[in-house]
């Protein structure tokens, strides 16, 4: 599963409006952000309380 942001709304098999986030099979995804409809979006990792940054 992909998580994918509409760039422009679209309907099918997935409907999505304009800048809507939603998380899709990684086949519908592809084909949405092959023809441009959609982009991946990417989360940055959040670090848990607690826990300590690699970086220190």
């Amino acid at each position: 599963m992909k998580e994918i942001k509409a760039t422009v709304p679209f309907a099918g098999v997935v409907s999505m409006a304009a800048g809507e986030i939603r998380e899709v099979s990684n086949d519908i995804a592809a084909d949405l952000i092959a023809t441009g409809y959609a982009e991946e979006v990417k989360r940055k990792q959040t670090q848990k309380k607690g826990e300590k940054d690699e970086s220190e």
